[in-house]
């Protein structure tokens, strides 16, 4: 609530807090993390994030956001492992295919973002 009234210094005592009090929080340190990101500390975003994955490595949401997080920085080779153990995870998440597909097209990489759609569509076509 704090984070969404503009009090994000607030919010990030209490997230701090809360991993003190809860150290297997993967959702507290994700929600962390999405803070961390929207302030613009992206090593903060990127150390919870890969916190997170250490407590719950079947969390597909959490690899997408850590490969998302890489392409900010310009991390594609990390992005793009990070990419791949997500879909290892639920290779049914198409979010997932589509984030990397997206990646990939920016970087020119037209067949292989093609490929990545496509195949996003055949693992979740619904």
């Amino acid at each position: 609530m704090e984070a969404a009234c503009g009090q994000t210094s607030v919010a990030e005592k209490l997230y701090a807090r809360a991993v003190r009090e809860h150290p297997g929080s993967v959702r507290t340190l994700s929600s962390w993390a999405q803070l961390s990101v929207r302030k613009g500390n992206i090593v903060r975003a990127k150390q919870l994030y890969e916190a997170a994955i250490e407590l719950d490595s079947n969390d597909v949401q959490l690899h997408q956001a850590l490969a998302v997080l890489y392409v900010r920085l310009e991390e594609f080779d990390l992005a793009r492992a990070a990419f791949k153990e997500g879909i290892r995870v639920d290779r049914t998440h198409s979010p997932v295919w589509h984030a990397w597909a997206q990646m990939e097209a920016a970087e020119g990489q037209v067949e292989v973002a093609r490929k990545l759609f496509q195949e996003g569509v055949w693992a979740a076509p619904r």
